[in-house]
């Protein structure tokens, strides 16, 4: 019996062993997820501050650099262009590995998966989606994801657009996680230029409308003289 209950104590510390070397291991990998992410938000924080002032380019960089970040393969960042109130649309910006089919995209709202994304404001995970929908080139030639994500680029009530990632792999909770913050980060950057063009449009109009009323003063100003010198010649 002893040697028993010896074999059986040996046997529940071998457990307990394996149990704690698996949390260990489990909190070494959270630790090294949050470092991750907390230097990818120093990473991108940097990128978006030294881009601003052009929408196009900081989204062009913020992609380009976002599919590395991520380990993904593809992706493209979709902007609302609300200018035509009669053409509503979201129009691709910026993209990564895109094929030439694809460069010159756009989609009416809750149109297609970039417009339902818009739509209904929340991140749309597919995996295994339709193969018609994008390939991906490689040394093999070109072939299917197996994981799209579609992000709107949003903050409150506030949205911009939608942020696409195309992978050969799902991504792990923590990097969708941080595709969001990142689409969150573009939207307050996105909306501030928005607010700067509407203003400088204004003052640009401001601007014209005032040299033509000074224009018009001139004229004004030039017939009452001829009309004053005509009277005094009568």
């Amino acid at each position: 019996h002893e040697l028993e209950d010896a074999r059986v104590q040996l046997e529940k510390q071998r457990e307990e062993i394996t149990i704690q070397k698996q949390e260990i291991k489990l909190r070494q990998k959270e630790q090294q997820d949050i470092m991750w992410f907390n230097e990818g938000l120093y990473k991108f924080s940097d990128l978006m501050s030294k881009n601003k002032g052009e929408i196009k380019e900081l989204a062009k960089a913020i992609i380009n650099n976002l599919v590395n970040y991520v380990e993904a393969e593809q992706g493209g960042i979709f902007l609302l262009d609300d200018e035509n109130k009669d053409d509503v649309k979201l129009q691709l910006v910026a993209s990564y590995a895109y094929n030439k089919e694809r460069t010159n995209q756009e989609f009416l709202i809750g149109e297609g998966y970039v417009g339902t994304c818009f739509k209904e404001r929340k991140v749309l995970e597919l995996e295994h989606p339709e193969k018609q929908y994008t390939t991906v080139r490689s040394g093999l030639g070109e072939e299917f994801p197996k994981f799209l994500i579609f992000v709107p680029i949003k903050m409150d009530v506030t949205v911009e657009g939608v942020l696409e990632i195309a992978s050969f792999k799902k991504l792990k909770g923590y990097k969708v996680s941080f595709v969001q913050k990142m689409a969150e980060s573009l939207t307050s950057i996105i909306s501030s230029e928005k607010a700067s063009q509407r203003m400088l449009k204004v003052v640009e109009q401001s601007k014209q409308q005032a040299e033509e009323l000074i224009a018009q003063e001139e004229v004004l100003r030039q017939n009452l003289e001829e009309m004053q010198a005509t009277q005094e010649e009568s």
